[in-house]
């Protein structure tokens, strides 16, 4: 049995999960990250499958030394979900209880309304398109109203979030532990494309194809490694026939193993449509794996367009298929770019600077609670973004 730890150090962290994407490990290493820093990490998911997410809540636990628990929600709204919190609220006075993603926020807002003593903080992690509509932004409006401090993970979803509900977030960037050293890789082989992503119109998967089926033409021995599930699977694969590359295109699935086929890979090209960060990409740098992306939300604040990778406008296949057939014969640059990209991680993106930007937002909630005033708006931008801010 664990031993009971100060309860002014304990969060509760709830998160709705379909499957394990950006947002879910991100929720790990900032688990783990936490705990560094004397913060246990509890958690209650909802899901709509519990038994998928046994082995993702067994390693949630591990890394954030806490209890987490699975509730079934079938639906976008559940009851079960709220009563689950209030009662873990009631027994167990976490100091924050700390939402992620939309369906998260509104369920910790009822949940936590009558719990005075508990600090109250909202991450945002996308730019979704719904949140621009009317009803949803009444909705948000309202959840915001009982967040004492919120987090978004980008500059560019700061200032989505701020249009939206009329409160400014603190901007807390995702981290992710890099290796002692760039990783080397293999170049007798045949090049190889990756993306890693939801099978979903947000990620561009279908520009990707429309761009690699042109590269294709002139280097016949290319491959596109394709990893995710999702709606748009069939369709996708529909493409890549109809434009004669179904025997280049490998859809993988969902992969557990993301670093083991960043390994294998020469570029990670992620086209998305909008973006709040892109988990993927830190990933890839910490594979000193060089970035083809587009420059769309919050990629521009980690992509350094020429120095880290190359960057293309939405829905620009044809760029993407400039900026990959530049890569794919010069070596030495690839090389470059990813090392460039790998060093960008550890200076700018590492765990440490996440939880410490986090615990930095609890502490604020937690006086904003204490002294009964209005939620907390950040002005300030965060040190990793500074220049790429500046260079806009």
């Amino acid at each position: 049995m664990q031993a009971e730890r100060e309860p002014s150090l304990a969060v509760l962290h709830v998160m709705r999960m379909k499957g394990v994407a950006g947002s879910e490990r991100h929720l790990l290493e900032l688990s783990r990250a936490l705990r560094s820093l004397g913060w246990r990490s509890d958690a209650a998911l909802a899901s709509p499958e519990p038994e998928a997410l046994r082995s993702y809540a067994e390693k949630l636990a591990g890394a954030g030394g806490g209890r987490v628990t699975v509730v079934r929600t079938p639906y976008d709204v559940s009851p079960a979900l709220v009563r689950h919190l209030q009662a873990r609220l009631r027994h167990e006075r976490p100091a924050v209880l700390h939402s992620h993603l939309v369906h998260a926020d509104w369920h910790a807002a009822l949940a936590a309304a009558l719990r005075s003593d508990t600090a109250v903080v909202s991450s945002k992690h996308n730019h979704d398109p719904f949140r621009t509509g009317t009803a949803y932004k009444v909705v948000e409006r309202l959840a915001a109203r009982r967040s004492d401090a919120m987090i978004a993970i980008s500059c560019s979803l700061a200032d989505f979030t701020a249009t939206h509900t009329g409160i400014q977030p603190c901007i807390v960037h995702y981290g992710l532990p890099a290796p002692p050293a760039p990783p080397s890789r293999d170049h007798d082989r045949p090049l190889r494309l990756l993306a890693v992503g939801r099978l979903e119109e947000q990620k561009g998967h279908d520009l990707l194809i429309e761009a690699f089926a042109s590269v294709a033409r002139d280097n016949t021995a290319l491959r596109l490694l394709i990893s995710g599930e999702g709606s748009r699977r069939g369709s996708l694969a529909d493409l890549a026939s109809d434009l004669g590359v179904a025997d280049k295109v490998q859809f993988l699935g969902w992969r557990s193993d993301v670093e083991v086929l960043l390994a294998a890979a020469d570029i990670l090209v992620h086209p998305a449509r909008w973006e709040g960060f892109g988990l993927v990409i830190l990933e890839a740098m910490a594979a000193a794996l060089p970035v083809v992306a587009t420059r769309v939300g919050a990629i521009p604040e980690v992509v350094i367009d020429g120095e880290t990778g190359l960057l293309v406008d939405q829905e620009d296949a044809r760029g993407l298929a400039v900026a990959i057939r530049s890569l794919l014969h010069d070596n030495e640059r690839r090389v470059r770019l990813g090392r460039a990209g790998f060093d960008r991680l550890r200076e700018a993106f590492s765990p440490d600077r996440m939880a410490a930007g986090t615990v930095a937002v609890y502490r604020r909630a937690l006086a904003a609670r204490s002294a009964a005033t209005p939620s907390i708006e950040c002005r300030e931008r965060s040190a990793s973004s500074a220049r790429t801010a500046t260079a806009r």
